[in-house]
């Protein structure tokens, strides 16, 4: 699972496992991403990687 927080012009991409366990996260000094937090989903389908909307996963 990634999450984005946003706060101000700054954000941070939390990486996680899914069992709330971080596994690295990502500072981001400037940012205009227009919403205040955003979490999608990673699926291994065997061939590749499925990124998913929280209602989609």
């Amino acid at each position: 699972m990634v999450r984005m927080e946003v706060e101000g012009c700054r954000s941070i991409l939390l990486y996680e496992n899914g069992n709330g366990r971080e596994l690295t996260r990502q500072d981001i000094p400037n940012t205009e991403f227009p919403l205040r937090n955003l979490t999608l989903y990673a699926v291994w389908d065997t061939e590749h990687w499925v990124i998913m909307l929280p209602g989609e996963y």
